[in-house]
């Protein structure tokens, strides 16, 4: 019978690390149960580059892989981006800026939409900030986010701010 200090293996605390790393990795379990998360979010460098290969473009596959895109990355590279990594033909900018939205289920930008409507569903505003880093980015799941977000989320610029200001 071994007792409680006999085994590191078991009387090991975890360290800031580990806890950090479970944290990440229950978010992501969360995540993947939810359907309104798509999966790609924790899709590795080298799914996203066999990605691109499978839409068609398997030149572009070491331009992803070099720039260590995962699905993380991919949410926030936008079409201006993509000449940084090596993709310059502007047919295939479009192309890969739309799959990338269709993949990620986020809307296509709207030139004419109203700047008084919030400028993201809530899916976008999730998927942005899950595209950083950080401890608190790590954990957080979309039913968190949705929770603690769930009052206004944005608001339009007061019209009458001038009117709200005391007068000198």
């Amino acid at each position: 019978m071994c007792s409680k200090n006999d085994n590191p293996r078991v009387s090991r605390d975890l360290s800031h690390g580990d806890v950090y790393i479970m944290a990440a990795m229950q978010s992501a379990v969360e995540d993947l149960k939810d359907e309104k998360v798509p999966a790609c979010l924790y899709w590795t460098v080298e799914q996203v580059s066999d990605w691109i290969e499978e839409l068609g473009f398997p030149n572009y596959k070491e331009c992803f892989k070099q720039n260590m895109i995962n699905g993380r990355k991919l949410i926030l590279i936008e079409a201006s981006a993509f000449p940084n990594i090596g993709i310059t033909d502007f047919e295939h900018i479009k192309m890969i800026a739309k799959s990338i939205r269709d993949l990620l289920e986020i809307e296509e930008p709207d030139w004419t939409r109203s700047i008084s409507l919030p400028p993201r569903s809530d899916l976008g505003m999730y998927l942005e900030v899950k595209g950083n880093n950080g401890k608190n980015k790590d954990s957080l799941t979309f039913k968190n986010f949705c929770l603690n977000n769930n009052g206004a989320k944005w608001r339009p610029p007061l019209a009458n701010h001038c009117l709200i200001l005391p007068s000198y």
